[in-house]
């Protein structure tokens, strides 16, 4: 039987180790965790198989089956860690084979992203793709070791790694209709 814990992580570290500790205490009858932090205006909801809290520091850490949601980012791995800084700030670094990661553009436009490794930033609502790095829209298709991307602002940038030291584009580019030429 899965049953699923839906808890909202306060802003103010105290609060989210007073928390975690609540969690740790649920946890061990609960098959799968689903766990919530609030991040103004939206929700990160995490779904996994399994979480691990670390009091002391303030993590989680979920593992197997990672989902995660916040508004219209959709990030799938093998296991997560988030971290809350001391502003309230949450880190989520996400890990696997591959992570796939899928949002909309404000125009509606969606994209998809693949990487061996994801860090997204709420609050600043940033995505650091690393490890073969691959984004696919309607634009095209890019690929380089590490992409980074702003949500915020639909700004991208690719960096060259030592394993992946080139950057590549594969662009869609329009062509205007042929017409065929009438006879009068």
């Amino acid at each position: 039987m899965t049953r699923n814990a839906n808890l909202m992580l306060p802003n103010h570290s105290l609060r989210a180790r007073l928390c975690a500790a609540l969690m740790a205490a649920a946890i061990p009858m609960l098959q799968t965790a689903t766990v919530a932090a609030v991040t103004a205006p939206l929700q990160i909801q995490i779904n996994a198989d399994k979480i691990q809290v670390r009091q002391a520091s303030g993590q989680m850490q979920y593992l197997g089956h990672v989902h995660i949601r916040h508004g219209t980012l959709k990030v799938s791995g093998d296991g997560a860690l988030v971290a809350v800084g001391h502003a309230g700030e949450k880190s989520i670094t996400v890990r696997g084979r591959p992570v796939s990661v899928e949002f909309s553009k404000q125009d509606g436009q969606v994209v998809k992203l693949s990487c061996e490794e994801l860090i997204y930033t709420s609050q600043l609502r940033q995505l650091v793709a690393k490890v073969s790095a691959t984004m696919t829209s309607n634009e095209g298709t890019l690929s380089a070791g590490q992409l980074n991307y702003s949500l915020a602002t639909e700004t991208f940038s690719l960096v060259g790694t030592p394993a992946q030291p080139r950057v590549n584009a594969v662009l869609v580019v329009a062509t205007p209709a042929i017409r065929e030429p009438s006879s009068k």
